[in-house]
């Protein structure tokens, strides 16, 4: 597998990353406007002229403006979630692909494979070992000794190397 094509979709995926940054920044911006046009909005005092006009009327175009600028803030909150939504998946996408990138050594490759087969290997030897806990707890200590080795400290040397190696 040659790894210049992988580079590319990096480089690729990181620059949609940071164009979906850009978008979800202008998408908070917007919002935290129009937020603040609402709250104008809804404090503004009623000019003198107007109140002639009566306060049914009043009311009602107020009631306009507020909700034609909630409609706005949904608007720009919707745009902020679909912006976040993009570049969560871009991250994800970046991510893949730097493991794909690291993968394609093949010597980590090799070593992932065998490491997979260990894997599943140890899982089965770890539930056979659970069976054999429940028929007899002797007999499974003595497997877990030889598994993990002599308990140190409440860990084996093994069992620390075990746990410190994980890809």
């Amino acid at each position: 597998m040659k790894s210049d094509g992988l580079e590319e979709k990096l480089k690729a995926a990181q620059e949609k990353e940071k164009e979906v940054e850009a978008a979800l920044g202008d998408a908070e911006a917007e919002k935290a406007e129009l937020e603040k046009k609402l709250e104008e909005l809804k404090s503004r005092p009623v000019d003198v002229a107007v109140r002639e006009s009566g306060e049914k009327e009043i009311q009602m175009l107020r009631e306009e403006a507020e909700a034609a600028a909630a409609k706005q803030v949904e608007e720009a909150s919707a745009r902020l979630k679909d912006a976040q939504t993009r570049a969560e998946a871009a991250d994800r996408a970046a991510e893949e692909l730097c493991w794909q990138l690291a993968a394609t050594d093949k010597d980590t490759q090799t070593f992932k494979f065998y490491f997979d087969e260990w894997q599943a290997k140890y899982s089965a030897m770890v539930e056979a070992l659970g069976a054999v806990t429940a028929a007899g707890p002797e007999k499974a200590e003595k497997l877990k000794t030889a598994i993990f080795g002599p308990r140190r400290n409440g860990w084996s040397d093994r069992m620390s190397f075990l746990l410190a190696v994980r890809l």
